[in-house]
């Protein structure tokens, strides 16, 4: 009788792989793994460098123009105070004695008016 064996040779596909390579040539391709993390990690520093370097620079700009901002809302408010009636009176305005509205009837269809009390 002969022998049968029960042991099933085949392997899985990565050892197959690692049984068919060479120590050289794994060597180089886990060199080359190497190599490609180290460029994309030196990629994503270079990245977050920059990133870093544009944030500065945008705080900077966001900084001169809330500046620049509160220069003219300084120069809004002094000449806003400047104004009295006597230089409206000079430029040629002139009191109302009687106001006219627009009421909501004047106007058909009228129901986008605002009713104020």
């Amino acid at each position: 009788m002969q022998y049968v064996s029960t042991y099933n040779t085949t392997l899985p596909l990565w050892q197959s792989c690692l049984r068919s390579m060479t120590t050289r040539r794994l060597f180089f391709i886990l060199v080359a793994i190497l190599l490609m993390f180290s460029f994309v990690y030196i990629f994503l520093i270079n990245i977050t460098v920059r990133n870093i370097v544009e944030y500065g620079t945008l705080k900077n700009q966001n900084a001169a123009l809330t500046l620049n901002v509160d220069s003219m809302q300084s120069t809004y408010i002094s000449q806003k105070s400047a104004l009295s009636l006597s230089v409206a009176y000079n430029d040629g305005y002139q009191n109302v004695a009687s106001p006219q509205f627009i009421s909501t009837a004047a106007i058909p269809n009228a129901s986008f008016a605002v009713k104020y009390p």
